[in-house]
């Protein structure tokens, strides 16, 4: 629902005449940060019902990323995008695999899968992971098409060879 709503979102924000770029960027961060915050108030919850309540706001909120990166590989390369998106999908395994040791390792060091501070380490290491990769998008995200921008490339380049040709003849 998450990433339904954070769509719906975006897509209004467009539509009224925010920059793409700025929406997708906004709509990255506010899902990073809620995801984080919201994973550390589950690790403060006074029962399970409440840590499970907090965890499924944090998974809420990190679904409001979707309309931030995920949807961007359309706008920057919308002939290609699910080559991109694939690509995106199987480089983003990497953390599923390697993150169930490390998170393992977390907790048995800071002290076992019953401790709170344990479980707050480990979110918090996903929080900061999660904050991170949206400063990576932040700072190099874009909307502008690769895809136009190559074919308007490639026809600029042929103009201009064809303008030099013509201009060659002339002389």
């Amino acid at each position: 629902f998450g990433g339904v709503l954070g769509g719906r979102v975006s897509d209004a924000l467009v539509a009224r005449g925010f920059r793409t770029r700025q929406v997708r960027k906004l709509m990255q961060i506010i899902g990073a940060l809620g995801n984080a915050m919201l994973l550390q108030l589950a690790t403060r919850a006074s029962t399970p019902g409440m840590a499970a309540m907090w965890i499924s706001f944090a998974a809420f909120a990190g679904k409001l990323q979707n309309s931030g990166f995920w949807v961007n590989m359309a706008d920057v390369c919308p002939e290609t995008a699910g080559t991109v998106m694939g690509m995106s999908n199987t480089v983003a395994t990497i953390p599923g695999i390697v993150g169930q040791p490390i998170t393992q390792s977390i907790l048995d060091r800071a002290g076992g899968e019953q401790s709170d501070s344990a479980w707050s380490i480990a979110f918090g290491v996903g929080g900061i992971v999660a904050l991170a990769g949206s400063a990576v998008f932040v700072v190099f995200g874009d909307d502008v098409s690769l895809d136009r921008a190559e074919a308007e490339e490639v026809i600029s380049t042929s103009t201009s060879e064809i303008s030099c040709h013509n201009s060659a003849s002339l002389n």
